[in-house]
């Protein structure tokens, strides 16, 4: 019972915790709102002639307040991870704890990883992409002048779709790692795999052919390596079980 309490009492503090680091980097981003605008704006720059236009009375604020809210619980993710992982690692064996605390480092990387491809190479890709027709298009006078609103919103949904678009092997690797998922599974629904790649490249790349083919073929080596690491493992786990059978027979 006492331990029951005690569980109960760190997860209160923890939750205390996590509402502070929120508080904390909603103040920040609010506080520091124009150069983080200034640098989330930075790919916008491939085209040096446009303007971002603010239409509306309270745009700006409103667009303050809204991606500040966004930023906070974006970042909060790995403070998020590490208070999962500190209230979970002291009730563990040490083997458990080897494999959380991998699958804990994983998924850091990968948060940080589908950040940096995902703004720095593929949104400049994308911007480039789309104002490449600003100009006369049949009897059409085509001019782009994005809303800060408009382009704040497309920025939040793209980094939240690659946020799950990175965590998803990870998933893949803890559920072959507790052998909830085999490569046979996988290899099975390969073809499916792969034609959802590709109405995923659709909407996440620009609308021509190479990047799409780009992103695509990323996400079929990603498979591709899951589906080795799910062989080996499971031949990996039948060693082991077959040497530890072995040991227990009597001599």
């Amino acid at each position: 019972m006492n331990s029951f309490f005690f569980h109960t009492e760190e997860i209160k503090y923890r939750c205390i915790y996590g509402c502070i680091s929120l508080m904390t980097i909603f103040i920040t981003s609010c506080i520091s709102i124009y150069p983080i605008l200034f640098y989330m704006t930075k790919p916008l720059k491939v085209i040096t002639t446009v303007s971002i236009m603010v239409t509306d009375l309270l745009e700006f604020w409103v667009v303050v307040v809204n991606f500040s809210v966004f930023l906070s619980f974006f970042l909060f993710f790995p403070t998020f991870l590490y208070s999962v992982w500190a209230f979970i690692i002291p009730s563990l064996y040490p083997v458990e704890k080897k494999i959380f605390s991998k699958f804990f480092r994983m998924s850091l990387s990968f948060f940080i990883l589908g950040n940096l491809v995902s703004f720095y190479y593929i949104l400049p890709l994308v911007i480039s992409y789309c104002f490449q027709d600003n100009q006369t298009v049949g009897f059409l006078d085509l001019q782009y002048m994005p809303k800060l609103a408009s382009y704040i919103s497309f920025l939040s949904y793209y980094l939240l779709g690659f946020f799950f678009l990175f965590q998803f092997p990870v998933i893949l690797i803890a559920l072959i790692e507790f052998q909830l998922l085999t490569y046979r599974k996988l290899s099975s629904y390969r073809k499916i795999i792969y034609s959802f790649f590709l109405l995923l490249s659709a909407f996440l790349s620009p609308p021509d052919i190479i990047s799409e083919l780009f992103l695509t073929s990323i996400l079929i080596v990603i498979i591709e390596f899951l589906i080795f690491y799910s062989c080996l493992h499971s031949k990996y786990k039948s060693i082991n079980e077959r040497d530890f059978l072995s040991d227990k027979k009597p001599k």
